[in-house]
């Protein structure tokens, strides 16, 4: 499922990717929050980057925060992530049902915590289970504490998009994550999936944790050695809270969006005059929503003058 997930790519013909595209294309330029999702809309979409700017998340960097040590930390493994969430539920079910089975074999005194808003009656049910160490917990009252305590962030996203705040917390806390190839998309591992990336093996060393994992005995694995190995730990623990200042400084993040905004504001009459396919979509034979929209206001205005 998550090697499907990885190289799925939409189809031209679904209606409400038709109409998103439509309005990138639409559009002088438009915000895309990871870098993954940028190459897609660019690589098998073809809409041109001068329309696409990157814009991650917006941090305000503490350099003066305190990492919790590995030897203070809880032995215990934390997911974050709300229960409405589709992607969250089936992974923490992929978790249980494939992968902590295994975690348990090799660390028999472990526990793993979940967090999330709106946990459900029927979600305790599902997937609580204090025997073999798997606890529910529901909603999560101080996110710091529980990141900045526990040792590991378990990840094990089988779908979803964009960038993933529940990694990016963790990285806040200095906490590493072992996440699948889903939950690592636009984190400092651009393009990572696409042929002709040289540098995995680099990319791979300075992650904060794992974060391709596609098989449930490799995520087990990953798991294991971040809990267990606290020289490999340290070295994660570090370079996530670097790629966290690094990728997500407002103060680095912020300018290029800007400038790029700018720079549509003053050049704007030739952009458009150069921009060809984009007019085509602004042209009156593919403006139904645009029409229809002032019939439904007109229809209204009628409506209530005649009562």
């Amino acid at each position: 499922m998550i090697e499907r997930s990885i190289n799925a790519k939409p189809e031209a013909t679904d209606d409400d990717f038709a109409r998103e595209i439509s309005s990138i294309f639409r559009s002088d330029l438009t915000l895309v929050c990871s870098s993954a999702e940028l190459e897609l809309l660019h690589a098998a979409c073809g809409v041109p980057k001068e329309k696409l700017c990157l814009a991650p998340f917006f941090e305000t960097i503490d350099t003066k925060s305190i990492i919790t040590p590995f030897a203070d930390r809880k032995d215990v493994f934390v997911s974050i992530g709300t229960f409405n969430h589709a992607p969250n539920v089936d992974g923490l079910r992929y978790l249980k049902k494939e992968i902590w089975p295994l975690i348990r074999g090799k660390l028999p005194n472990a526990e793993f915590h979940a967090f999330g808003a709106t946990c459900l009656p029927k979600h305790v049910d599902e997937l609580n289970d204090a025997k073999n160490g798997f606890f529910v917990k529901g909603f999560c009252k101080d996110i710091g504490e529980t990141l900045s305590t526990a040792k590991v962030l378990l990840a094990p996203l089988r779908f979803g998009a964009g960038i993933k705040g529940k990694i990016i917390e963790a990285f806040k806390y200095g906490t590493p994550v072992i996440t699948t190839p889903i939950g690592g998309e636009g984190i400092g591992v651009p393009g990572i999936f696409e042929n002709g990336c040289d540098n995995m093996d680099a990319i791979k060393a300075n992650w904060g944790g794992t974060f391709d994992c596609v098989t449930p005995a490799a995520f087990a694995t990953a798991a294991v050695d971040s809990f267990a190995n606290e020289s490999l730990w340290t070295k994660q623990s570090k370079r996530g809270v670097e790629l966290r200042n690094e990728l997500f400084n407002k103060e680095k993040t912020i300018p290029p969006i800007l400038e790029a905004i700018s720079n549509k504001c003053e050049n704007l009459r030739t952009i458009r005059n150069e921009d060809f396919i984009g007019a085509s979509f602004w042209h009156q034979s593919n403006r139904s929503t645009d029409f229809f929209s002032r019939w439904i206001e007109l229809k209204e205005t009628l409506g209530k003058k005649v009562a």
